[in-house]
């Protein structure tokens, strides 16, 4: 048995680059409650956007490693 969801998005004929966007929640929820929900949730990813764009090149580091999951044999990548 599926678990109900309730999901927000673009509508097809929005101009712009809209692929992706929405966002989805457990449960029967009301229009209202999920625009303020997909609202909040995008203004979360501006804000995480403009901190991660702000980050020089020494504040970030990179890792290589086997496996998407277990992530084992994890190295820095220095160069």
């Amino acid at each position: 048995m599926s678990e109900r969801m309730t999901s927000i998005h673009p509508r097809k004929d929005v101009e712009g680059d809209t692929f992706g966007m929405g966002y989805a929640n457990h449960g029967r929820k009301t229009r209202t409650e999920m625009i303020e929900k997909f609202r909040e949730y995008f203004e979360n990813q501006r804000a995480q956007a403009e901190l991660a764009l702000s980050l020089t090149d020494d504040q970030l580091v990179v890792h290589t490693y086997l496996g998407p999951y277990a992530m084992r044999n994890r190295e820095e990548v220095p160069e």
